[in-house]
């Protein structure tokens, strides 16, 4: 997730505006050719967007591909955290059997 500060509410536009300097201050890299807009992440196409008029619109369908990405990323982070703590507890455990069993 790239959390997004300093927004600025604009009443009656009907639809969000990124910052492209927010997203590249946290890593995302924007680039522009023709119609299309590519956002990316430490190599990986993380959103692409075509462009209406004078703006680079992403559409619902890459709107709900963000979020599942998102969710995927923060998912396998939660399974990895708990995995390390489970590991963790593991290695403590056995570290106090082997000690008890000297002592």
């Amino acid at each position: 997730m790239i959390p997004i500060a300093d927004v600025i509410y604009v009443p009656g536009i009907g639809f969000n505006l990124l910052s492209i300097a927010q997203l590249t201050a946290r890593g995302m890299i924007c680039e522009f050719a023709g119609d299309m807009a590519i956002l990316s992440r430490e190599g990986k196409i993380v959103a692409t967007s075509t462009r209406k008029d004078m703006t680079y619109v992403l559409t619902e369908n890459e709107r709900r591909s963000l979020l599942k990405k998102q969710l995927q990323t923060e998912q396998s982070k939660e399974l990895r955290e708990v995995c390390s703590m489970l590991t963790t507890a593991r290695y403590v455990k056995q570290q106090r059997a082997r000690r008890d069993r000297i002592a």
